[in-house]
């Protein structure tokens, strides 16, 4: 709780204009405590990476919604950066929730430029 997470995608093609490239390093840090994790040459399989999103929750294996914690939701404080490290300062992120969720638990979005939080 109140960790720092700080993810990066960075292409492993050397050329500059070239639009896609075919295996990426993918990132992932915690900050607070230092671990991290680096999948290399992660293949696109045929996406040209220009989304992103701030906050996901993916729930695997819930029965039922007290399964979850019992605040709420949870609150992600999200930057995105562009390929030159330059802050994207209106992300314009949209919420969006896949169809079927099972146990249905008023899944929701409160959605800032810099905060989204995710409610259940």
């Amino acid at each position: 709780m109140g960790d720092t997470l700080q993810g990066t995608i960075s292409p492993t093609c050397k050329a500059k204009k070239v639009k896609y490239c075919a295996t990426w390093n993918v990132l992932s840090e915690d900050v607070t405590t230092g671990k991290s994790t680096t999948l290399k040459k992660t293949p696109a399989d045929g996406q040209i990476w220009n989304w992103a999103f701030g906050a996901v929750s993916e729930d695997y294996g819930l029965v039922q919604c007290s399964d979850f914690p019992d605040d709420s939701g949870l609150t992600f404080t999200v930057a995105l950066y562009n390929q030159s490290r330059q802050v994207v300062s209106n992300p314009s992120w949209q919420g969006w929730e896949a169809s079927g969720p099972s146990p249905e638990c008023n899944y929701g979005t409160v959605i800032t430029p810099t905060e989204e939080t995710v409610e259940y």
